[in-house]
């Protein structure tokens, strides 16, 4: 019986616990030392998506205040991409086409017009629409 005497059974006695004593402590002050680095990045990260959250909601308040002026002009307004394709414009910027498309209607003239339109599949397509006085069979027969 080795009681008090600082051996156990295994042979290690006290300084084989203040060995493992002292390995637990230099892990865990190791770990409190990642989990400080790791909290401060993450306080770095959120500030960080604070400061872009922000940014993106005064571009989104600007971009609405845009198009508010935009859609309120008297005047038509069309904004192009890079490869010269229409991607916005304003109810006044139809008008100018719409009215074409009346006047040649009225006058008996038989027109196609080749349109460029975005979609959301392809950067853009082609549509063909034709105007004429006529009505076409479906039409007359509703009649």
């Amino acid at each position: 019986s080795h009681i008090g005497s600082g051996a156990d059974e295994h042979g290690g006695g006290d300084a084989d616990v203040r060995t493992k004593l002292a390995d637990c402590q230099s892990i865990l002050e190791a770990t409190r030392r990642q989990l400080a680095e790791a909290r401060e990045a993450l306080a770095e990260k959120t500030g960080q998506l604070e400061t872009t959250n922000l940014e993106f909601r005064e571009c989104a308040v600007a971009l609405a205040e845009l198009r508010a002026v935009v859609n309120g002009a008297n005047e038509p307004i069309e904004a192009a991409d890079l490869k010269g394709l229409v991607v916005e414009w304003n109810r006044k910027a139809d008008r100018p086409f719409l009215e074409q498309l009346e006047k040649a209607t009225l006058s008996g003239e038989e027109r196609l017009h080749r349109l460029r339109c975005l979609s959301e599949n392809e950067p853009w397509h082609e549509l063909l629409l034709c105007d004429s006085p006529r009505r076409s069979l479906s039409a007359s027969s509703r009649d």
